[in-house]
């Protein structure tokens, strides 16, 4: 009987190891993403969420009785870091940085659902019907602002300048102001309000799922998006401006080497297990 509780004994530690590899796996990949990213544009870093595991409702009751063996570790989650990152100026007067709270938004269409990002990565591109004009990101999902209570994409192509401000409008350049204000100049020096660059907020952003690429989408979590008016929270729009990535290598690098070292030590583990199993087996 002693050999054989053993057995039960050596194959808990076996697996408590094994959700110890996963989850310290899981560590090293999103480190590592977290480094591989340290150039893009918008880039958030995320970090995991560690939590201890019970097997069953047994397990907890000898918890709660004063047991304290658990049955390892596990991911609870991945969360973003929503720290504002560093600004870097371009020559592209669409390339806007949220300097503050707040998210850009975006759709791919019309009557497409609201998506979410701070990389404001913008230009001239084509709209779901293949013409030219509207603002969109690299992706092509279009930039929406509110042209007085109707929201929609920015839309600069001659055409549709013409029909908003008549015939003798031409395009000679375009400006976003501090509190996201879009303004068209004609050649003629006319100036023309095109809309308000929309930004959101969340009352937990680091609940927002990745979509890749920069964008998020809302959850059950993070709640619904919340219109913001910039100057009430402090948030400043930045043309000519973008924001870099917010990882820091000497954090990320730290934590490599601790989930690096936590896999060694769990592979330990699991390798002591099953020597120890041999053994238990040959005594049987």
């Amino acid at each position: 009987m002693s050999v054989i509780n053993g057995g039960v004994s050596v194959l808990h530690s076996l697996w408590t190891g094994v959700t110890g590899l996963n989850a310290f796996s899981s560590g090293i990949s999103v480190t590592s993403d977290n480094i591989a990213n340290i150039n893009t544009y918008g880039f958030k870093s995320r970090r995991l969420v560690f939590a201890d595991v019970f097997a069953d409702t047994q397990v907890i009751y000898n918890r709660l009785a004063g047991s304290k063996e658990g049955e390892g570790v596990r991911v609870a989650g991945i969360r973003s870091d929503f720290t504002q990152g560093a600004f870097e100026t371009t020559t592209n007067p669409f390339d806007l940085a949220i300097d503050g709270n707040g998210f850009f938004v975006v759709k791919s269409n019309p009557d497409a659902p609201e998506l979410y990002t701070r990389a404001g990565h913008f230009d001239v591109g084509f709209d779901e019907n293949g013409v030219k004009g509207v603002i969109v990101n690299p992706e092509g999902l279009q930039l929406q602002v509110d042209k007085g209570g109707a929201v929609g994409a920015l839309d600069i192509s001659a055409d549709g300048l013409k029909q908003r401000f008549g015939d003798d409008f031409v395009l000679a350049g375009v400006t976003v102001s501090g509190d996201g204000t879009v303004t068209a100049e004609s050649v003629l020096g006319r100036k023309e309000v095109l809309g308000k660059v929309r930004l959101v907020k969340f009352h937990d952003p680091e609940a927002l799922l990745s979509l890749g690429g920069g964008i998020f989408t809302q959850s059950h979590n993070s709640n619904i998006p919340v219109q913001i008016p910039q100057e009430a929270i402090g948030a400043t729009v930045h043309d000519h401006s973008l924001e870099l990535s917010n990882v820091n290598l000497s954090d990320q690098f730290t934590n490599l080497i601790e989930y690096q070292r936590a896999f060694q030590i769990n592979n330990q583990v699991v390798s002591r297990s099953d020597e120890i199993l041999q053994t238990l087996v040959r005594m049987v």
